[in-house]
């Protein structure tokens, strides 16, 4: 008898008439929450960033005048089971010579020089979802070359 029922349990699909895994579509991530803080005693920049649902990822440009510029990937650092909310971030020290800043851990900009920054994130096919500008001398960023232009109200400046 034991033999016909672990048989007949085998013959049926796990799943069938019951509630199944229901593959959700996420909508194209936007930037919920946008934070950049610089700490000048431990020397340090701080970029968090919460996303509406799931990302691949951002990246953050940092200039003052457009002609240096920084690129650095930022990472999700918690991302919500059911896709809803992504939080990433990126914490930078501060070096004293440019020539030792290194992407994504590394950067030559002083707390003092108040760059301006254009975030980026991007959706799970990899493309622009959204981004957001930050600082003073925004107009810096776009004469930054092969930069995407950022379409967002002026209100997103801090």
């Amino acid at each position: 008898m034991t033999l016909w029922i672990l048989l007949f349990s085998a013959c049926i699909r796990p799943g069938s008439g019951e509630d199944t895994f229901v593959d959700e579509q996420l909508s194209p991530p936007a930037i919920d929450s946008f934070d950049v803080s610089c700490d000048v005693d431990a020397a340090k920049w701080t970029i968090d960033v919460m996303a509406s649902s799931w990302t691949t990822g951002g990246e953050v440009l940092l200039t003052v005048d457009g002609i240096y510029a920084e690129l650095h990937d930022v990472t999700s650092q918690q991302v919500a089971a059911d896709g809803s909310s992504d939080h990433l971030s990126l914490t930078m020290n501060i070096v004293a010579d440019w020539r030792e800043a290194t992407g994504n851990a590394q950067t030559a900009f002083l707390c003092a020089d108040d760059p301006a920054l254009r975030f980026v994130i991007y959706d799970l096919d990899g493309k622009i979802s959204d981004c957001r500008n930050w600082g003073e001398n925004q107009a810096a960023l776009d004469t930054v070359e092969d930069i995407p232009p950022c379409a967002v109200p002026a209100t997103s400046a801090r």
